[in-house]
């Protein structure tokens, strides 16, 4: 039996609750431009989300519009949203800047605002819109795994300790430059076996929640990038098995686990439909699979929404 000290920390540790500071963007340039039907004021900025409302563990976008009497003014951009700082980057033709923002799982609903300041040679401007977060009425569901997986020796305990705090590292990390190209694929083309957000018991004892999503996948199924990114993990971790961790720029990391192989190292640069390793059932499984999850700002989201909103 795992000691009573351990158990908040075992039901967490897959969930990678992160603080992460504010701080302020210099945006970066990019060709590919959302909300293209926006028109551009002559004297002020326009402001948009791709959607009023997002469920919590939810992803959207929002677009500011510079006005034209910017001209190519050197601009910083800082924003929140329930607390946490999101980062933007450029477009161009016309000139627009977009943030990546997500709802954590479990908001509260309710209706919240984005709040960003615009900082420029001609001083500092104050923009702001609400967004509402709705529940994702997410289910549960029971799993039988191995007895270890649910409830770790000592010797597992100090290696999950070492792994927890190393991907929490690697996620406190925020790469200003924006690494994907356009939108996200679907990192291989099956039926998805059970949906992020779902509560979980694991042998009756240990409950957690979902953080990814999760495709059936016989052993030895190759596993696609589903955009550019730079490989910043590539190794066996006890929970989720060979696992590779993509960064995207922005804050943004996607994650492969529970593979039989690995097919990149750390500090590869890998596009889209690149091998990165073929499916398997290592780690804590009930049977080969793919679990496909997604972080922003620390904050794992449903994977989903990358297809859906970018």
């Amino acid at each position: 039996m795992v000691k009573a000290k351990y158990r908040r920390f075992l039901s967490y540790v897959l969930v990678f609750f992160l603080g992460i500071p504010s701080c302020t963007s210099v945006a970066k340039k990019d060709t590919q431009h959302p909300l293209s039907h926006l028109n551009v004021s002559e004297t002020e900025w326009g402001i948009e989300s791709s959607d009023s409302s997002v469920k919590d563990g939810g992803l959207f976008y929002v677009v500011l519009t510079a006005p034209a009497h910017l001209g190519n003014e050197p601009v910083e951009i800082s924003s929140t949203f329930l607390g946490k700082s999101f980062l933007f980057y450029e477009v161009s033709e016309p000139r627009r800047f977009i943030g990546l923002f997500v709802a954590e799982y479990m908001q509260k609903p309710g209706t919240y605002p984005v709040q960003i300041s615009i900082k420029s040679a001609q001083g500092v401007e104050k923009k702001s819109l609400q967004v509402k977060v709705e529940s994702g009425k997410y289910g549960s569901e029971k799993l039988s795994v191995a007895p270890r997986k649910v409830s770790p020796n000592k010797k597992d305990l100090i290696r999950i300790r070492k792994e927890v705090n190393q991907v929490k590292n690697i996620y406190l990390k925020k790469d200003p430059q924006k690494k994907w190209d356009s939108g996200f694929l679907i990192p291989l083309d099956s039926v998805l076996t059970s949906v992020y957000g779902t509560k979980r018991v694991f042998n009756g004892k240990m409950q957690s929640f979902h953080n990814g999503a999760d495709f059936r996948a016989a052993i030895g199924t190759p596993i696609l990038a589903p955009a550019r990114g730079e490989v910043v993990l590539a190794q066996d971790l006890f929970f989720t098995g060979n696992t590779v961790i993509l960064d995207h720029g922005l804050g943004l990391f996607t994650i492969y686990a529970h593979m039989s192989e690995l097919k990149v190292k750390v500090g590869d640069t890998v596009s889209e439909k690149d091998l990165l390793g073929l499916s398997g059932k290592t780690g804590r499984v009930s049977g080969p699979h793919l679990h496909w999850g997604a972080v922003l700002n620390g904050m794992k989201f449903d994977p989903m929404e990358l297809k859906k909103v970018l």
